[in-house]
């Protein structure tokens, strides 16, 4: 087994058995602190014990991301930032760790964007791709055949950290913004059309000291062409600084695309790839679904993946199926959508009803053996759902494991979910799960299982998941989610749309829930009507 850690922002801890995953961990989701850097010493246990593994079972270890510790984190954790979570001691050559009892031979500090890489080009279904991976690190290329992944000559882009600087100057932090600001781009297209200076830097590679003229720009415009979008609480933001900041970044991806695409074919393995490859998107701006698929569209590559822990939760993935894939040689294999989207730890009907009774006097609860429709009926009424299945999501999209389910067809919906029961930004969308079979004839589709594609949205029924004119949609399948696709069914059944409105299972500043415990914490202190767990319907007491 291996055992593979990311020291960065979103902590995560990976057990390898024999290709597949056989343990993961996000450590936010248990610490219940937002991107909680590192892992700590209960996070190991949990590790193992998903696993059914000791220390002793360990054959390699991998440490990611190890020793980072930039503003940043400082600014963002302060003293929950921790470079030594648990009890270790690497040897003097960084080739061995000591750590509970045992000396294992170990890997430190495998290439950042590398590691990103990975985790998206071994998922995919494809036996040869181009692998771009960028965040506000910087970025990387990659070359992968059949199970080969190698670096390939491209010059490095920040444009994920002007992305990053220009979030935090609208107001939403660096670290945790990117994706408000995504949201908040479409309220300013009127101030679109970029500058001859930022087209000249989109045109060339990006190095840390060319980015502050890049920032500067940015906002010099925005404030020219300013469009102020007001929020609660007597908050506002300008939407001119996301939308030419959004513009920016495409127009950056799109010529980086452009760049690979040619040094490809030109490159010496060009002839191990087809005329038009294939295209992994990996790293945390990888998360920006809406340039991930404008500029897919308008490249020449054939067809397109990303990981669903696009950011640094899943380097420790990409480092261990590097080690296992190209390092020890073993074959690629094809992999489920449900190994990529789910983790291993889930939690038995004792330990569901164990957490209900400890919440006796708050929640009244029954059993269901018809809880799937009793659930669908009770979304097309307009309640607000709780949803809580199997295994909990890796990666940030909530991928009907950990979910609130609402009624898409309400126009009120997207307000209602924003304001009372999410407490966020007005502006912010919600996302669609969509019967993969149905989702051809409602929007301007493709198979999306991970939530990280933005398509037209074709019908008007749907406005709590319009956000103007698209939808970053989930496809479900019965294969990747049988009872996740059964609920949606049953909602078409009900009311003619295979959809349901899906948004993360949490409130506030908080992660997605991940224990029976938390999810019931989040429902009584929120405004869901229904908690639902496998074959258990819960409500509030009177």
């Amino acid at each position: 087994m291996i055992l593979s850690l990311n020291f960065n922002h979103d902590g995560s801890g990976v057990i390898l058995n024999q290709g597949h995953i056989a343990a993961y961990v996000n450590t936010e989701r248990f610490s219940r602190i937002k991107k909680h850097p590192g892992l700590r010493e209960e996070d190991l246990d949990e590790l193992f014990r998903q696993a059914g593994a000791t220390i002793d079972d360990i054959s390699f270890v991998i440490l990611c991301n190890h020793g980072i510790n930039y503003p940043e984190f400082l600014e963002a954790f302060g003293d929950k930032y921790t470079d030594v979570p648990f009890d270790y001691k690497l040897s003097p050559d960084f080739k061995r760790v000591e750590m509970r009892g045992r000396t294992i031979d170990c890997a430190y500090n495998p290439d950042h964007f590398l590691c990103h890489a990975a985790a998206s080009y071994y998922f995919s279904p494809f036996n040869s791709a181009l692998t771009f991976a960028y965040d506000p690190m910087g970025s990387g290329a990659y070359i992968g055949v059949e199970n080969r992944l190698s670096p390939f000559p491209l010059p490095v882009t920040r444009v994920g950290a002007i992305y990053s600087e220009i979030s935090r100057a609208i107001g939403f932090g660096g670290l945790f913004g990117a994706g408000k600001t995504m949201g908040l781009a479409p309220l300013g297209k009127a101030a679109a059309g970029l500058t001859p200076a930022l087209l000249e830097f989109a045109q060339n590679p990006l190095r840390v000291d060319d980015i502050t003229p890049v920032i500067e720009e940015i906002l010099d415009l925005a404030a020219k062409r300013e469009i102020i979008v007001k929020g609660h609480k007597g908050k506002s933001w300008n939407a001119a600084s996301a939308y030419i900041v959004q513009e920016f970044l495409e127009t950056v991806l799109k010529h980086v695309l452009e760049q690979l695409f040619r040094a490809n074919q030109r490159n010496k393995m060009a002839g191990k790839l087809a005329a038009n490859p294939n295209l992994c998107l990996s790293g945390g701006t990888a998360l920006n679904s809406v340039a991930n698929e404008k500029v897919f569209r308008a490249s020449n590559f054939s067809n397109f993946y990303a990981h669903p822990a696009c950011g640094d939760d899943g380097t420790s993935i990409g480092a261990a199926l590097y080690w296992w894939h190209h390092v020890l040689g073993h074959p690629k294999i094809p992999r489920q959508n449900s190994e990529a989207m789910y983790s291993v730890a889930s939690y038995s009907s004792t330990s569901i009803k164990d957490a209900i009774r400890s919440f006796e006097n708050r929640v009244e609860s029954w059993s269901s053996t018809d809880y799937i429709a009793e659930t669908a009926q009770y979304i097309s009424e307009g309640k607000i759902v709780g949803w809580f299945n199997g295994a909990s999501e890796i990666g940030p999209r909530a991928l009907g494991n950990r979910s609130i389910l609402a009624d898409p067809r309400r126009a009120d919906m997207c307000d209602k979910l924003n304001k009372k029961v999410k407490h966020r930004e007005s502006f912010r969308p919600f996302a669609p799960s969509v019967l993969l079979e149905d989702a051809q004839g409602w929007f301007d589709a493709v198979e999306s299982p991970y939530m990280l594609r933005v398509v037209r949205v074709k019908s008007r029924e749907i406005p709590a998941v319009d956000h103007f004119g698209s939808a970053r949609i989930q496809t479900v399948s019965a294969q990747d989610n049988s009872s996740y696709h059964a609920l949606i069914k049953e909602f078409k059944d009900i009311t003619g749309v295979p959809a349901v409105l899906n948004t993360s299972f949490n409130v506030g500043f908080e992660p997605i829930v991940e224990t029976p415990e938390d999810a019931l914490k989040t429902f009584v202190d929120s405004e869901l009507d229904y908690l639902v767990f496998p074959g258990i319907i819960v409500k509030k007491a009177p």
